[in-house]
């Protein structure tokens, strides 16, 4: 066997040390190519987790969304009973309604009134709760009913079972013609000699002298009557300011000679009066004089969405839209503002109106009955108010609004909607439609 030679060994020792150190280079690039590999594999897993979140919340706000026009379509259709029902005469039932301690005034007073077109004052709305377990009944599905301890927190509601999903929703029917309509203040007549008075009598109240004290942040500062004055300029259809006078049979509003947009040219950037009804209560804010203090201290007590010839439904919501109605139906507004102040007058009030709906709380007031309870606890009343067409105060509601809520694994879609019972449609008609 041939010895190597020299050169032959220096070779092979130089072809040992290159592989030697590729197989330390194939190491670092399977490391790196590891690396990319797990970095590309956990990127991809992220997005299609994602997208399965995302088609998941798409899916579930489809549902919550059918959920809760579901909710606002059964409102609509208890209305539509109320319709009937306030159209309904059944002879001598206010008579045993008032025996029972119930709202209504006995036929036997001659100024007594019942709901408008003759309704028995029976507030369907407020009795029936609307949620998924009556949609669920009415529809006939499948499932467990809600439980009503199955809440998904304190503020949540009771799920019941749709098919492959769980979902909740429910619904909260309020009366716009509990409230003052800003729209009145242009009607003809006795409506607008209402408003007028209603709006007045609400922003009296000496705690709210500091929204008429300092410029808001447009540098308009108005008083009381000022901002009445506003209103109605806002809305009617001329170009010239208003007066506000107050007379003998109370205030009434007459032509001026001012320009009524000056007040819109401090504004950044200036704009013009509308000088049409208002169509959303959002619009109240366009108005010189209304912002978010005015609105945080009588806006749930305004609307804009109730008709013209629209009375104030006369039963008091809580203590607060008490006051407001004492306030308006008092022969002298100011010392009606002072009693509402009385905590011992207003306890009591409010404990007698409990009282008298006790036996029948969804049964509504009547104006007379309203009266009454008034002069019992010493408050002197506008004797004026009461019937014939100067009435300002009615027993029943022609336009509601609609709160209804869907609820469906994490997500929640919320509708509301403004419905006028005007005959035109038996579910009645649509006036007013958010999202929230």
């Amino acid at each position: 066997m041939a010895t190597p030679t020299p050169r032959k060994r220096k070779k092979a020792a130089r072809g040992a040390g290159l592989r030697a150190s590729e197989r330390g280079v194939a190491l670092i690039m399977v490391t790196a190519v590891i690396a990319v590999l797990t970095a590309v594999a956990v990127e991809f897993t992220y997005r299609e987790r994602v997208s399965m979140h995302l088609a998941a919340n798409a899916r579930d706000a489809l549902r919550a969304e059918y959920l809760a026009r579901s909710a606002v379509d059964l409102s609509r259709l208890i209305l539509s009973f109320q319709t009937q029902l306030d159209s309904q005469q059944i002879p001598g039932l206010s008579e045993l309604i008032g025996m029972a301690g119930g709202g209504a005034t006995p036929a036997a007073d001659p100024t007594a009134q019942q709901g408008q077109s003759g309704g028995l004052g029976i507030r369907l709305w407020e009795l029936i709760p609307i949620d998924c377990g009556m949609v669920q009944m009415l529809v006939q599905m499948a499932g467990k009913p809600p439980d009503p301890s199955d809440v998904l927190d304190p503020d949540g509601m009771p799920k019941a079972s749709f098919g492959d999903f769980d979902g909740g929703c429910r619904a909260e029917i309020n009366d716009e013609e509990g409230r003052i309509n800003i729209n009145q203040l242009d009607a003809l007549g006795s409506q607008s000699k209402a408003a007028l008075l209603q709006l007045m009598s609400l922003i009296q109240d000496p705690r709210y002298d500091f929204l008429f004290d300092e410029e808001n942040r447009h540098g308009v500062k108005l008083t009381r009557p000022d901002l009445v004055v506003a209103l109605r300029d806002y809305i009617d259809a001329d170009q010239m300011q208003s007066n506000l006078i107050m007379g003998a049979q109370g205030p009434e509003m007459a032509e001026g000679a001012g320009d009524e947009g000056y007040l819109y040219s401090k504004y950044d950037p200036p704009y013009e009066p509308k000088n049409a009804p208002l169509d959303s209560y959002e619009e109240l804010y366009q108005i010189a004089g209304v912002d978010d203090d005015f609105m945080a201290a009588f806006g749930d007590r305004l609307t804009v969405y109730t008709d013209k010839n629209a009375k104030l439904n006369v039963t008091p919501k809580n203590p607060l839209d008490l006051c407001m109605k004492l306030v308006i139906a008092s022969e002298d507004p100011l010392l009606g503002v002072q009693q509402c102040q009385d905590p011992i007058l207003m306890t009591n009030l409010w404990e007698q109106i409990q009282l008298s709906r006790a036996a029948m709380p969804w049964v509504g007031l009547q104006p007379q009955t309203f009266r009454s309870l008034l002069e019992g606890v010493g408050v002197a009343v506008n004797p004026y108010i009461w019937t014939g067409p100067n009435a300002i105060f009615g027993a029943s509601s022609k336009t509601f609004t609609i709160e209804a809520t869907g609820e469906v694994g994490d997500v929640t879609r919320t509708f509301i909607a403004v419905v006028r019972m005007d005959g035109s449609h038996p579910m009645g008609r649509l006036v007013h439609w958010q999202e929230k």
